[in-house]
């Protein structure tokens, strides 16, 4: 019924954040791995957990739990747009 309110964000708009998310994501870890190689590089081993805190910053490492949090929530989000989606296609080989 094309006068039904739309209860979930336009697909393209939940894909657009979810990119953006993910990219952020890689960003930071790649941003973490050179932090830790150039650490074991100039000391002969890798970081303690501690010594990660002190270099990188705490907020590092909350940070990027809040993205992968993020990206898991908009990934459950963008598959349940897509059940709804294909649940209200007419089935395959049927005129409309």
């Amino acid at each position: 019924n094309v006068n039904r309110p739309v209860f979930f964000r336009p697909e393209s708009e939940v894909e657009e954040e979810l990119k953006t998310a993910r990219d952020s994501k890689e960003a930071l870890r790649i941003e973490m791995k050179e932090w830790i190689n150039k650490f074991t590089a100039d000391n002969g081993r890798a970081p303690t957990p501690q010594e990660k805190k002190d270099g990188l910053g705490k907020k590092t490492f909350l940070r990027y739990h809040k993205l992968q949090e993020e990206v898991t929530k908009l990934e459950a989000e963008l598959a349940s747009i897509k059940e709804r989606l294909e649940a209200a296609s007419p089935p395959t080989g049927m005129m409309v």
